[in-house]
Parts: structure tokens; C-alpha cells; sequence
């Protein structure tokens, strides 16, 4: 038996009373950052010395006295406030993150803390300190020890993220080389796999470019202080929302499917941080979500007992040819303009991120120590392409609903020339000598029979 946390998003209906007392805890949760980050600062510019967690928990008793209505938000909230502060200023000085900031009502996100002994879950109900019973709504509900909530705010709704810490028996999955996937990331495919899968980039928060202009510069002439801006700026926040929602959703079920289906995952490390900073490219790269995508990928394959292999950060798998292994180098290199991989030792011409996703791959077989004995590819990368909704954005529903096609040269329109099975081989291996066309004959044979009437369940 294994421990495994997970965390289950709730969505809270409270009555009018009980989102009153929310926005007050939430309200109190803020003005004491901002009252002991001002504190924290004073105290530095006199003394050059900050006061840590313990020392700040003293002072909440003089506080509620001092304001009264602080003494209304659940006690173990503010001492979370404490905490929070505590780790930003060690994390400022110790691992370069940047000094804490004010938080805004009205910009930062409303928030407060509720400890697990204070937490109890009745069928669809949540007991919260202070409040009692509150109603919630989810797909499965929150099993095991519960460790802790987090009650927030997203300009809508009120959430409750419950972490629970469960016993769960992990069967280990032994790899198997034909089932080890490879996955490299990308702008235009999200992701593409070994295996020649693809998943088309949504591009959620272009596309609602032109919309959030519109409900931001509509904001920007709303007097300030006024009903009429309140309502805009949550008009605003739900364009963001729906971008998020999206985003979330196919991340999801993308990463679900990538870990059902394969006994291995081979992902590489991308350096996110320093690639926001090209300022060309920086919202597509927020826009993709690497970062979560990464994430979801190695604690789902941790709880179905799979292996997550992570590949070096300098790794040059898009440089390297998946099939003779030369390195291009120097004025060589491919830029992100050049889409096409064409080594010019062995003759190979792929699609660059079909390429490196493959030698993802071999570097996983080489560190879970398995041969390599090739892998099933669909003739043609299948692409998952979002249908397109009336304002020309892919909608979530429609995102799950979207199926994967498997196109074959030899299943291609009447009016193009069909190619031999030996024309073919030649072709995709890139290679002339007798054993590569062989073993990519072998290949494709075994794809007729293995993917014959395949629907694969993506996302």
C-alpha cells in the first residue's frame, strides 16, 4: 500500500449569509499580508531584520483586539497568512523568487486557508469553520484522510480544494519497449509522440484576443469606483476564465490518455522560465502550458505505477537524427523555421518534432534499460484537430468530443499516384540501404494489422 495525495476541486453553493462570511474571511486573509508585509518592511529599513512565522503568530491576539472584526475569520486561516509570508521572504533571500507584493482587493485572488481539523465532508455538503455546512458539487467526492482546504474565489463561483491523503494499492506497470512513449513539445502540435500522434495547439488565449481587447478597453472608461466597472471587470474576468477552463480541460484529458495508453513516458526539460523572456514568442509559450502539461504527465504516471523518464535539459534531441544519430552542428542547426528534419548522412526527411519525440524515446529505452524493437507508427501523424465553434474558438465539450484520424498515403484521394509498398518504405525510412527498407516494410505491416478499424480514445 502506497500514500498518494490528491486533491478534489469542489464547487460551493452558499447562500447569501454564508458568501457574506466568505468574502469577509477572504477580506481579512488579504489586509493582514498587506498589514504584516508593511510591518516586515518598516522593521527592515530600522533594524535590517525581518521577523519570521512564530514571532508574526504572537502578534495576532494584539491584533484582534486592536480591529475587532479579525477576530472573525477562522484563527487557523491567519496563521496560514503567517506561514505564507514566512516562506515568501525565506524563498526572496534564499532561492532569488522577488519580494512578496501587496495584494489589491479587487486584483489579487481571494483566498484563505482551512485546517483539516476544522474540515469535515457530509455526502454533498462541507462543514467549514464558522459557517457549518455548506452546499458543493464534483464527480467524485473527497476520500481518505483530509490534510487540508483552500477556499477561493474566481470572480464567479466560490471553490473549495480539498487535499486528501489516501492508501492506495499501486500495481506496477513493468515498461515494454513497444509501448514506451516519447513526447516533445511544441508551439504549432502541443505535443507530438513517438508513435506520429499529434495534438493540435488550441491557441486559447489568441484567440480570444480581439474579445478581451474589446471588454478591457470598455473597462479602461468605466469610472472608477463605480457598479458599471465592477460589472465589466467581471465581464473581463470571465473572458480569462473561459481561457483557463479551456486550457485546463484538454491539458487533462490529453495527459490522461498519454498515460493510459503507454507503460513508459519519455518527456523532455524544457527551460520555461527563459523562454517566457523572448518577448516574440512569450504569450504563445504562457498560452501552451508546458509547465502544467509536464506536471500532469508525472503524477499521473506516478499513480498508475508507470515510469516518467525526464530527459536532460541540453539534450539535443531536435538536432540528432532518430535514425543514424548525427548531430547537427554550427550553422547546421535547424531554426524554429525550419519544420523538416533532412540529415545529410543517412538521408532521412521527417517532421522535426516527429524526429525528436523519437529519440525522446530511445533515451528512455536506454535509461530503463530495454532494446529497441520499434514501435507501431501510423503512416501519417494523426492529427486531433478542435472543431470550431460560431465565434471561431474550440469550445471544452467540443474539445472532448474531437477524434483522432488515421490518414494513410494508400487511403488518400483517387487523383493523386499511389505509391508501392517498396516506393513507400524507401521513401519513409529515407535510407537505401536493403535492411532499413526491410525492417520499415515490417513496420508498416505490422501498423495493417495492429491499427485495422483503431479508434484511438484521445481526448
Amino acid at each position: 500500500m502506497a500514500r498518494i495525495s490528491k486533491a478534489y476541486r469542489l464547487k460551493l453553493y452558499p447562500n447569501r449569509v454564508q458568501k457574506a462570511a466568505l468574502a469577509r474571511y477572504a477580506g481579512a486573509c488579504r489586509w493582514l499580508w498587506n498589514h504584516l508585509l508593511a510591518m516586515q518592511q518598516e522593521r527592515y529599513g530600522a533594524e535590517k531584520k525581518f521577523i519570521f512565522r512564530f514571532e508574526m503568530q504572537k502578534l495576532l491576539p494584539g491584533l484582534k483586539k486592536e480591529f475587532p472584526w479579525l477576530a472573525e475569520a477562522p484563527v487557523h486561516s491567519l496563521q496560514r497568512v503567517c506561514r505564507n509570508l514566512h516562506l515568501a521572504l525565506k524563498g526572496c533571500f534564499r532561492n532569488g523568487k522577488g519580494f512578496p507584493r501587496f495584494k489589491k482587493k479587487g486584483v489579487s485572488r481571494e483566498s484563505f486557508y482551512v485546517s483539516n481539523d476544522t474540515l469535515r465532508v457530509e455526502e454533498n455538503r462541507i462543514v467549514l469553520p464558522k459557517l457549518g455546512p455548506v452546499k458543493f458539487r464534483c464527480g467524485p467526492v473527497p476520500e481518505g484522510k483530509l490534510m487540508g482546504a483552500t477556499v477561493s474565489f474566481d470572480g464567479r463561483s466560490w471553490w473549495c480544494t480539498v487535499q486528501c491523503e489516501q492508501e492506495a494499492e499501486v500495481h506496477q506497470v513493468a515498461p515494454e519497449a513497444e509501448t514506451v512513449v516519447g513526447i516533445d513539445l511544441g508551439l504549432k502540435d502541443l505535443i507530438t509522440t513517438s508513435d506520429g500522434q499529434r495534438v493540435k495547439a488550441p491557441k486559447n488565449l489568441r484567440k480570444a484576443q480581439k474579445r478581451l481587447r474589446r471588454a478591457q478597453r470598455m473597462l479602461a472608461r468605466r469610472r472608477k469606483g463605480s457598479a458599471n466597472r465592477r460589472k465589466q471587470a467581471a465581464r473581463v474576468a470571465a473572458v480569462h476564465r473561459k481561457v483557463r477552463d479551456r486550457r485546463r480541460d484538454l491539458q487533462h484529458k490529453t495527459t490522461a490518455a498519454l498515460v493510459g495508453r503507454a507503460s513508459a513516458v519519455v518527456t523532455e526539460d524544457p527551460n520555461i522560465r527563459g523562454m517566457i523572456k523572448n518577448r516574440r514568442l512569450a504569450m504563445s509559450f504562457a498560452d501552451a502550458g508546458w509547465g502544467e502539461m509536464l506536471r500532469q504527465v508525472a503524477y499521473k504516471c506516478e499513480w498508475a505505477g508507470k515510469a516518467h523518464v525526464m530527459a536532460g535539459r541540453f539534450e539535443p534531441s531536435t538536432q540528432t537524427c532518430s535514425s543514424c544519430g548525427t548531430r547537427k552542428t554550427g550553422e547546421e542547426k535547424l531554426s524554429l523555421q525550419q519544420r523538416t528534419y533532412r540529415c545529410g548522412n543517412c538521408g532521412l526527411e521527417m517532421d522535426r518534432d516527429l524526429n525528436a519525440a523519437l529519440n525522446l524515446r530511445r533515451l528512455g529505452l536506454a535509461a530503463l534499460g530495454l532494446e529497441d524493437v520499434g514501435q507501431a507508427m501510423p503512416e501519417l501523424a494523426g492529427e486531433i484537430r478542435l472543431p470550431a465553434d460560431a465565434c471561431g474558438d474550440a469550445s471544452a465539450g467540443e474539445a472532448a468530443s474531437a477524434a483522432s484520424r488515421y490518414v494513410s498515403r494508400k487511403q488518400e484521394s483517387s487523383d493523386q499516384p499511389q505509391m508501392t509498398d517498396s516506393q513507400y518504405a524507401n521513401r519513409s525510412a529515407g535510407a537505401h540501404s536493403h535492411d532499413d527498407m526491410r525492417r520499415t516494410a515490417e513496420r508498416d505491416a505490422f501498423h495493417d494489422s495492429a491499427f485495422a478499424g483503431f479508434q484511438p480514445a484521445w481526448i
